[in-house]
């Protein structure tokens, strides 16, 4: 049904969206008002326009296919002045027959020229002609309607930022990240007022953009260039168009209005987050070009050094965090398209290391590098990927990369629920967990006021403890006679067995309390001081134990170095 408006731009039925936007723009300046004074060069022009709206558009063209209007109406109804009614009846869901009735046309001028269906039918009782069509079985009707009104799968999808596109829908085929590798082809993307926004305004991505007219000098030429970047950045930077002769009110909001010459601009997320346009004034050519768009990737991943290490991983974040250990002496550009893909959601570092036999490496058991390490809300650590190639500049490399950063978000919403549970458990059940490197953020981390371990050597002690501090968390504690709330400064309670985290306890005395059994130590980790129970060991004597801590008649001291579980 768009024969018409192929014919008006003189091209293929199966024209790709770059050379329907090279016969636009060879036609639009052809017959332009302002450089062709033939009297019916504003007519034509007119209609080139409203043929390049269309076609350009995947959405319109598709609806103008089906309907013979780029609206789409919902139902298959092509009525309105100028043109008859047709009607199309399924007859309901189990029906096997549709019915076609053609009303009578009510005859008008338009600058449309719709093809229409013609034909001889019998005519009924309504005074139209109409036509039934009987299939042998209703699977066929199913798939006729399903094909006819495009309600399959095909083109569906929840929105692949760098799936491949041509035109300027450029939209995914399936999902956020595309299970199917593809063969793709990065064209220039046709934007317009709807999908700038849906595509380009604070979406994380970085992208390029000519503002132009048909009348613009040099376009022609700077659209081979941009196709030339399009391909090389392999849809990691987005480029796209816009026609400011046709999408004015656009280019009046982004304050851009190309008059002689067009315009470039790199649209990138800055450091507060949100996106903005910077101007490239510099030689139309690949290379300047390519390093102009590269330079301003998010920067949103911290440069860390082996030094930093150790702090990150002991540093309790709500947020997963990834690492990337990289022989780059700069921050690769994939990982900062990541960064901006990511912000606010996932903390992004790198650092540096020169290979595998480095400490760092070593530390996190990585053979191969680049390397990227996941760390969860609790301290696990995970290493997401290691070997060479992931570092590569491609949009197929950034969604790899995107699935294992949207299975790490799922663990360690996994892991906060835990958390949550767990913490609730301990208040309320007295539930008492063994103090480990794993489990240190959250029974003992920074933000803990007071930690209350109970330790042990043999199993009768870690019975014994165990026991106790059930008991004694359930209870109702004083402070200076007044009931404690532990909502507002919470008592964490766990066990620590001696034998294990022999390191951990010489932090706190010379010997590691050898030849102690069962005994308490108070910890406030905020400011490194320490206090130990070390007579008989009951409930009461907990309770005493642990009061005096809360109203002050305990003296701290400060703990040799800061405690390291192992």
């Amino acid at each position: 049904m768009f024969k018409c408006l192929i014919k008006t731009l003189g091209v293929d039925k199966n024209a790709s969206q770059r050379d329907i936007q090279k016969a636009f723009h060879k036609l639009s300046l052809k017959y332009h008002p302002d450089k062709n004074k033939s009297k019916n060069a504003q007519a034509k022009f007119s209609e080139i326009n409203n043929a390049y709206e269309i076609l350009s558009d995947e959405e319109k063209r598709k609806n103008y296919d089906m309907y013979g209007d780029e609206q789409g109406n919902s139902r298959f109804e092509g009525g309105g002045p100028g043109y008859g009614s047709s009607h199309f009846n399924f007859g309901g869901p189990n029906s096997e027959h549709f019915t076609f009735r053609q009303g009578k046309s009510q005859g008008r001028s338009g600058r449309e020229s719709f093809q229409h269906f013609t034909s001889s039918f019998q005519e009924d009782s309504t005074g139209s002609n109409s036509f039934t069509f009987n299939f042998g079985g209703s699977s066929f009707m199913g798939d006729f309607a399903s094909n006819f009104f495009g309600s399959g799968k095909s083109g569906q999808g929840n929105g692949n930022p760098f799936a491949s596109s041509s035109g300027s829908q450029g939209g995914a085929k399936s999902g956020f990240w595309n299970n199917q590798a593809s063969q793709h082809s990065y064209q220039i993307q046709v934007l317009d007022a709807k999908n700038f926004k849906q595509k380009v305004t604070d979406q994380g991505l970085t992208w390029l953009l000519m503002f132009y007219s048909p009348l613009s000098k040099g376009y022609q030429e700077l659209e081979g260039t941009l196709d030339q970047i399009a391909n090389s950045f392999q849809g990691v930077v987005k480029v796209g168009s816009i026609n400011c002769q046709i999408q004015q009110k656009l280019c009046k909001d982004q304050n851009v209005w190309p008059q002689k010459t067009p315009k470039l601009y790199v649209y990138s997320i800055r450091s507060n987050g949100k996106g903005s346009m910077i101007e490239y004034t510099g030689e139309w050519n690949v290379k300047d070009v390519k390093n102009y768009c590269l330079d301003l990737l998010p920067r949103f991943s911290k440069r860390i050094d082996s030094n930093d290490i150790n702090d990150l991983l002991k540093a309790s974040h709500k947020l997963p965090r990834v690492l990337l250990l990289t022989t780059k002496k700069q921050t690769p550009a994939i990982w900062r398209v990541l960064s901006g893909l990511y912000y606010n959601r996932v903390l992004f570092y790198d650092v540096e290391v020169a290979d595998a036999s480095h400490p760092i490496a070593r530390k996190f058991a990585v053979k191969a590098l680049p390397a990227m390490i996941g760390i969860l809300s609790n301290g696990e650590v995970l290493v997401l990927a290691s070997g060479s190639g992931f570092e590569k500049l491609g949009s197929q490399k950034v969604e790899e990369l995107g699935k294992l950063i949207e299975n790490l978000k799922r663990r360690n919403l996994e892991v906060s629920d835990s958390k949550t549970n767990s913490q609730s458990n301990q208040g309320a059940k007295g539930y008492i967990s063994t103090l480990t490197k794993e489990n240190e953020d959250m029974l003992c981390g920074e933000d803990t006021p007071l930690c209350m371990f109970g330790v042990f050597r043999s199993s009768k002690g870690k019975e014994k403890v165990k026991t106790i501090l059930k008991a004694v968390s359930q209870k109702t504690l004083t402070r200076g006679g007044k009931q404690f709330d532990e909502v507002k400064d919470p008592i964490s309670y766990s066990i620590v067995d001696a034998a294990k985290q022999k390191a951990f306890l010489l932090a706190f005395d010379k010997a590691g309390f050898k030849g102690m059994d069962a005994f308490l130590v108070a910890y406030k980790p905020r400011k490194g001081r320490s206090a130990i129970h070390e007579g008989p060991l009951t409930i009461e004597h907990a309770e005493m134990f642990i009061s005096g801590v809360l109203n002050g008649d305990v003296q701290f001291t400060k703990v040799l170095r800061k405690p390291e579980l192992s």
